[in-house]
């Protein structure tokens, strides 16, 4: 009950009228439909004129972004175009450094087996014997070298 304001008056509810019972219905017969071939339904075609309840100024802002956004499609369709193309020039350089290279050393390998060790030329045995000696004294200088030092060493606890 509300304190203030006016009183409303009680409006009839409103009353659905009675169903049959279920018994009922399942005594009727339903009648079954004709089979017609199916109905192809098609979307009614859209009007060629643009709509009119779109303000002007608002219809000039989608064209202009539209065209905005064309033109940023179109600008990295070239960036990705001419990436691929310096991809491919890449590639071919690269290829040719590279044969380049293997031919430098092959270059370098003749050049290495005709100067260094020309055709003729072959070690004989008495270089080996030579550079064998060699390190024999060399070895025998440093073995001589240290007895030295160890008998100075025992010289100085002497004194």
């Amino acid at each position: 009950m509300a304190l203030f304001g006016r009183k409303r008056k009680e409006e009839p509810k409103e009353t659905l009228p009675e169903l049959p019972p279920l018994s009922a219905l399942d005594q009727t017969p339903i009648p079954e439909e004709p089979k017609s071939p199916p109905i192809i339904k098609r979307e009614p075609e859209s009007p060629p004129v643009a709509p009119l309840f779109v303000k002007m100024d608002r219809y000039r802002q989608i064209l202009t972004t539209i065209g905005n956004l064309k033109t940023a499609v179109m600008i990295v369709k070239n960036s990705l175009g001419t990436l691929q193309q310096i991809e491919k020039v890449r590639d071919e350089t690269f290829n040719i450094v590279n044969d380049i290279v293997e031919k430098i050393d092959n270059k370098i390998i003749e050049l290495d087996n005709n100067l260094l060790r020309p055709a003729g030329f072959h070690e004989s045995e008495e270089i080996f014997s030579e550079q064998q000696d060699i390190r024999t004294i060399e070895a025998t200088v440093a073995d001589l070298r240290g007895q030295i030092e160890q008998l100075k060493s025992e010289l100085s606890k002497m004194i």
